[in-house]
């Protein structure tokens, strides 16, 4: 049994499963009875609400010096008016979001509508920068895509720069959370009119946090054939990275097939979990804990509720917690717990109560492949006693470091 080493990250590997459902049942009938807008124009000036807030929102049109930044207008009195121009870092112009987990930077500029010179932020009270969305954890306030960091190393969803600080051009680090997702920085700077009256102007600012994307694999049936005394189903191998482009070239890919499913499960109340921090899965009690072996291979299958690449495929293990109801496995990744998982444990023997021997399934190219031009082939080799049985396939690999795996039952004609 080969060792499942993985390769992977961020596409949806959908599991499709074609033809042979129901045979797939008859064959386990005992087994399941028991069981991602970057802003560009010049801003206006609507008239204050009753609480002295004007929204500088960017409409369309107009013209920028940065076609990267979100612009507004606030106008303090007949004389002055001032262009806030806010944009983010290059490494996010260059992407068009931000990456979880990065440290990224805002940008502004304050300049004089009519001169285009530095504005004079003396009639520039305060600054205020928010995160759009922020969250209660217990007695603290963060933002739920992103927390300012403040000069004196503070993190927060609000970031107040006082009077004493404003500068005309300036820059604030953000630290991205681990959330995908669309949100907005609001630019907020108070202003002492000539009347000292005070009045807010906000500006909306667009924040595209990077999607949920993983790499994705396809175990695609190709065509079948007999020869020398044998059947063979061929496969094609997809492998495609978070961007949906081609796997490299020589990338090894990692397949395996079990012939003898010792427990298998796709309803919803006896589904497993996957515990990444702990390396473990776990199973709903069940006597059959008793027939796993260390040598015994873990296939996680695709399901109405889990099918993201990085979960699915197969997971050697390495040891059995029975008074757990959980078994260890060989996970190079660590994240949250993975519930609702379909799965199916066994091995590569099955035994034939009619010749009393074992009736193989191997596979030819099982055990590792590599890919070319973004695709792989394995074959699937099988005495004709194994006609009307169902096997699981499954196939491993890395991509961009991060597990990738796909699995499909088969079941086998002749």
């Amino acid at each position: 049994m080969h060792k499942t080493y993985y390769l992977s990250t961020i596409l949806l590997s959908l599991l499709i499963f074609t033809g042979g459902c129901e045979n797939a049942t008859r064959d386990l009938d005992s087994q399941i009875a028991r069981a991602n807008d970057n802003g560009g124009g010049t801003g206006s000036i609507s008239t204050p609400d009753e609480n002295g807030t004007i929204q500088m929102q960017p409409p369309a049109g107009g013209s920028v010096t940065d076609e990267n930044s979100t612009v507004g207008e606030i106008k303090v009195d007949a004389k002055n008016a001032y262009r806030v121009a806010v944009s983010f870092s290059d490494n996010y112009k260059t992407k068009g979001y931000f990456s979880r987990e990065e440290i990224g930077q805002i940008h502004f500029d304050i300049t004089n509508l009519y001169t285009g010179k530095p504005a004079d932020v003396s009639k520039i009270d305060q600054i205020i920068l928010e995160a759009e969305e922020k969250e209660e954890k217990s007695d603290t306030v963060e933002g739920k895509y992103f927390n300012f960091i403040t000069y004196k190393g503070e993190e927060g969803p609000v970031y107040k720069i006082p009077k004493t600080s404003i500068k005309s051009s300036d820059n604030v680090a953000l630290k991205i959370k681990d959330l995908s997702g669309t949100t907005h920085l609001i630019f907020k700077a108070q202003i002492k009119l000539s009347n000292e009256k005070t009045s807010t102007y906000t500006l909306k600012v667009p924040v595209v946090i990077e999607k949920n994307r993983s790499s994705n694999m396809a175990i695609v049936p190709m065509d079948d054939r007999y020869e020398n005394g044998l059947f063979v189903k061929k496969f094609v191998i997809q492998a495609t990275d978070s961007y949906g482009n081609k796997a490299k070239d020589g990338t090894v890919i990692y397949t395996g097939v079990i012939n003898n499913p010792k427990i298998y499960t796709n309803n919803q109340t006896e589904r497993g979990i996957l515990h990444r921090n702990e390396d473990t899965f776990e199973l709903p009690p069940t006597e059959q804990m008793n027939d796993i072996e260390q040598t015994d291979t873990l296939v996680v299958i695709a399901n109405d509720k889990q099918y993201r690449p990085e979960n699915l495929g197969g997971w050697d293990i390495v040891n059995i917690l029975e008074n757990e109801s959980k078994v260890e496995i060989i996970n190079l990744d660590k994240g949250s717990d993975v519930p609702d998982l379909s799965y199916v444990i066994g091995n590569e023997y099955r035994y034939d109560i009619c010749n009393n021997t074992i009736m193989n399934a191997a596979a030819s190219s099982f055990e590792s492949t590599e890919v070319k031009d973004g695709i792989a082939f394995a074959e699937l080799r099988y005495v004709p006693a194994m006609v009307g049985k169902t096997v699981f396939i499954y196939a491993n690999a890395r991509l961009e470091n991060k597990h990738i795996g796909i699995s499909r039952p088969v079941v086998l004609t002749g």
